[in-house]
């Protein structure tokens, strides 16, 4: 489920380009998402707009399969392709931050989406 989520980020990035629309980048997301047997998993969409609203949290546009707003550079979005398993207890659901560049997009953060960065010993 980890690495699902991880290269669904990864995903995120390759797709998100000015011209495309919300939904043809969560489209991609979850379609990679099912293709790994994790239908049952998937809660939410992949994100949703930042920045203009302040604080207000979840805001237009969003990263999801009836969104049809088109991508331009400057746009700001969280990058959020969470899987939740319910039933065991267990959800990965990274937090970053996904700005859309004249020739793509980047994420915002440094960290890297590696299994020694995100997992704890105890």
């Amino acid at each position: 489920m980890w690495e699902v989520v991880a290269d669904s980020v990864r995903l995120m990035v390759e797709e998100a380009k000015p011209g495309r629309t919300c939904a043809d980048v969560a489209f991609k997301v979850h379609q990679h998402q099912i293709k790994q047997g994790m239908q049952d998993f998937i809660y939410h969409r992949p994100g949703h707009g930042q920045g203009q609203a302040g604080d207000s949290g979840h805001q237009s546009p969003y990263l999801s399969l009836g969104d049809e707003t088109v991508l331009e550079e400057g746009m700001m979005f969280s990058v959020e392709p969470g899987l939740f398993d319910e039933k065991n207890g267990l959800g990965i659901n990274p937090s970053d931050n996904l700005l859309i560049t004249k020739n793509g997009s980047v994420l915002l953060s440094r960290v890297p989406y590696s299994k020694e960065w995100s997992f704890l010993k105890i």
